[in-house]
């Protein structure tokens, strides 16, 4: 009997165990780490492999932080500054790397990599970043993270910013295990939603990051574990990994139907030029697979696999990243080049600036004389995009340019904004008796030099006496200090200051 019992509780034990894993198990009946990581973001092992690492019953293995690089990486502020002037020539394609928590920038032409730090590692605010747009202001990066619940914002510099999204800080009860991002034609901000009790959905967010509700529903259209929300002109596509479809919904977010079904694991969707669709998928059919814009099935390209994002190049060949790196695949099944390789790349989103970026958005240039006759100059920036510093210059004419005028500050005066915070800033010059205008220069990184003013200051030879305060309470002391001044004034004394004290 006593055998009996314990053969009985052995199998209610494995039994138990069979059920928290058969969601997510290989052909060999094991768990399948490699989907169980990229679905929840971190890395899914058997053992604990680090003090960090949670047993997570649901999937019955233990979950990990992704292992960061021995050194971070350092921005190098040449291509930085190529990075950033493309942001109206053409654009820049983002692709976040969550081994380094960073997001590198490419060249949409080519897809050859300009930037691998556009916005720099930050381990301290990224843990696995997944998509990276330009925000509805047009000044800003916006950052989904799969693990910390929140969409990041950094300013064009790539400088921290802080979270956009849920207003006021992460909130688990909204966002919890987010994927990819979009804005709606009104700016709002659309935010996948994978976990929680906010599970299975598209979260609606306006222009300052506060809440709105779903743009769809929880698991309406039988949505399971939206990856993406990507859009189209009359539609938009949610792959649901679990769903294994890739879902369509009107521009209101209404269920339409799905446009195809996908096995197993569709991330990034995208719509190309001639309106076909492709779709990066994971596990399954891993690969880029295309379909015609009703579902129509037209290829699967699996030459690189394990895919997480993807894009078409002008040339007609594909850019697809994975675990590994960010290739150029073409439809005949080659892999035509590695542009980058031993990093974790996610999405691949094109964003480009409809009008340059100014260097700097001025607030106020100003001159002020002061009592020596020399002049101080102040001026204040809401924000600054990829400027180096400025110069000061001063001229008797107030049409004069960068070459006619007299540049006046000898050393370049630092640049201390960014595009997310502007900075204050002083300068004192010490001309001639005259009428003057002087003119702010910004210097962009690239050279590119900005014009602004003219602030005009009128000045005087010293005068030879300043009487800052004065108190007639006592007549025979005023008395005094009268004759005393007229006395100094005919003598051609240098200035005097008089003040009573008390």
């Amino acid at each position: 009997m006593l055998l009996q019992k314990r053969v009985l509780l052995l199998l209610v034990t494995l039994t138990s165990l069979l059920i928290v894993t058969v969601a997510m198990t290989t052909a060999d009946g094991g768990p399948d780490l490699a989907r169980i990581s990229e679905e929840t973001g971190l890395v899914a092992s058997l053992t604990a492999v680090s003090a960090d690492c949670v047993f997570d019953g649901d999937y019955g293995v233990y979950l990990c932080p992704e292992a960061e690089s021995d050194a971070l990486p350092v921005q190098d502020p040449v291509a930085h500054a190529q990075a950033v002037a493309r942001l109206v020539d053409g654009g820049l394609l983002l692709i976040p790397d969550s081994t380094d928590d960073r997001v590198m920038a490419f060249d949409p032409m080519t897809g050859d990599l300009i930037d691998p730090d556009y916005i720099p590692a930050d381990p301290d605010n990224l843990s696995t970043p997944i998509e990276a747009i330009l925000s509805a202001s047009g000044m800003s990066i916006l950052v989904s993270d799969q693990i910390d619940d929140v969409v990041q914002e950094y300013d064009l510099d790539g400088n921290y910013i802080g979270v956009f999204a849920p207003a006021g800080g992460a909130d688990t009860s909204i966002l919890d295990n987010i994927r990819g991002i979009a804005l709606r034609d009104n700016g709002n901000l659309l935010v996948s939603v994978a976990s929680g009790s906010n599970s299975n959905a598209i979260a609606e967010f306006d222009t300052a990051g506060n809440y709105l509700g779903n743009f769809v529903a929880n698991g309406d259209g039988g949505l399971n574990s939206p990856f993406d929300v990507a859009p189209r002109p009359t539609d938009w596509m949610v792959p649901g990994i679990n769903s294994d479809a890739v879902h369509l919904y009107d521009l209101v977010g209404n269920y339409v139907s799905d446009l195809t079904a996908v096995n197993t694991f569709p991330e990034q969707a995208a719509e190309i030029p001639n309106t076909n669709v492709l779709v990066a998928n994971f596990s399954g059919d891993s690969g880029v697979l295309e379909y015609l814009a009703d579902g129509t099935f037209v290829g699967l390209y699996d030459v690189v696999t394990g895919n997480r994002g993807v894009y078409e190049l002008p040339n007609g060949n594909i850019l697809t990243t994975n675990g590994s790196g960010v290739y150029e695949i073409d439809r005949a099944g080659a892999l035509v080049d590695t542009k980058i390789s031993d990093v974790s790349a996610r999405f691949i989103t094109h964003i480009v600036m409809d009008e340059p970026p100014t260097a700097i958005e001025l607030v106020a240039f100003d001159a002020a004389v002061n009592a020596d006759g020399s002049v101080t100059l102040t001026w204040e920036t809401a924000a600054e995009v990829a400027n180096a510093g400025f110069h000061i210059y001063r001229s008797a004419d107030a049409a004069a340019t960068v070459d006619t005028a007299t540049r006046v500050s000898a050393e370049m005066i630092a640049a201390n904004g960014s595009a997310g915070a502007g900075a204050s800033y002083r300068f004192t010059d010490t001309p001639a008796a005259g009428v003057w205008y002087y003119f702010l220069a910004d210097i962009a990184t690239d050279g590119a030099t900005g014009w602004h003013g003219p602030a005009q200051a009128v000045t005087q030879a010293p005068t030879s006496a300043a009487l800052t305060a004065f108190d007639g309470g006592n007549s025979t002391l005023l008395t005094t200090v009268l004759l005393l001044f007229l006395i100094l004034a005919a003598m051609g004394s240098t200035a005097v200051t008089i003040r009573r004290r008390n």
